[in-house]
């Protein structure tokens, strides 16, 4: 496991940061466990409770995604033309049109969280954060951090 720094963030390994490659691209977990030579188990593991691998995915997906909506909006003024020429006696384009308009607006925030510390306040809060901060007495989040990060951690 790599080492936390005063934060509570731990880089990713190699191996972590290839399996995002593989995984924003649309491998598999299989896929991308043995092209990284971990375990299925390991990835999956890595992508529901690793709040710093979450985070860099989210990222990378971002980043690829945000390129993908700005080609589809380029495409807007060829669509609203065929839109056009659908409505003075086309046949079916005008499906096709309206489908690049509505892929245009693809919200961004379905991706999830760039902050890693941000995943973490987001588990705290489905683990029911009043019962926490009675129990806890605190805002303090690193032993949440520290739960996830053991859970995403499968060798």
């Amino acid at each position: 496991m790599a080492k936390a720094d005063k934060t509570g963030h731990t880089e990713l390994t190699v191996e972590q940061q290839n399996a995002i490659d593989l995984l924003v691209v649309g491998k598999t977990d299989l896929a991308v466990a043995e092209a990284v030579g971990k375990t299925r188990q390991t990835i999956g593991a890595w992508r529901l409770y690793h709040p710093d691998f979450q985070a860099a995915l989210n990222k990378r997906r971002h980043e690829v995604w945000s390129v993908s909506a700005d080609k589809l909006r380029s495409l807007l003024p060829q669509a609203l033309e065929v839109i056009e020429q659908e409505l003075e006696g086309g046949e079916n384009r005008v499906k096709i049109a309206l489908e690049i308009v509505k892929l245009a607006g693809i919200p961004m925030k379905s991706i999830g969280s760039l902050d890693a510390d941000a995943i973490v306040a987001e588990e705290a809060r489905s683990r029911d954060m009043a019962v926490l901060l009675r129990i806890n007495n605190s805002t303090d989040l690193s032993h949440i951090r520290r739960d996830l990060l053991e859970k995403g951690t499968i060798e």
